[in-house]
């Protein structure tokens, strides 16, 4: 799919990603905020920054790290019909879509 930004509905602040969590930030051309996501289907997500997604449970984040292994590793993109949905498999079995830097509802922009 190429390089995203995950834009927070509503906002014009994009998430942007690091190894200790999440924020909204004014989107720029910061590596940070570069995703490469997978819609519809569970799979690695890569930042642009050379690491990818991974959901801490015992935090309730997701962070940034360089080995993406397990079920929190796994996220997938989903249209709900307005906006799109962020789910990550090691939460609620991929059933729940997660909120992450206080969103849930994303625009995906092309970088």
């Amino acid at each position: 799919m190429g390089d995203k930004y995950f834009k927070i509905v509503g906002s014009t602040n994009v998430l942007q990603g690091s190894t200790t969590g999440f924020t909204q930030a004014s989107q720029d051309a910061s590596a940070s905020q570069m995703f490469d996501p997978s819609i519809g289907s569970f799979a690695t997500m890569p930042c642009a920054t050379s690491q990818y997604c991974k959901y801490f449970p015992t935090e309730g984040v997701v962070k940034l790290v360089s080995v993406p292994m397990g079920d929190n590793a796994q996220f997938k993109v989903q249209f709900n019909g307005t906006d799109y949905q962020i789910f990550c498999k090691g939460y609620n079995n991929g059933t729940t879509p997660l909120t992450i830097a206080g969103a849930s509802l994303f625009d995906v922009v092309s970088a």
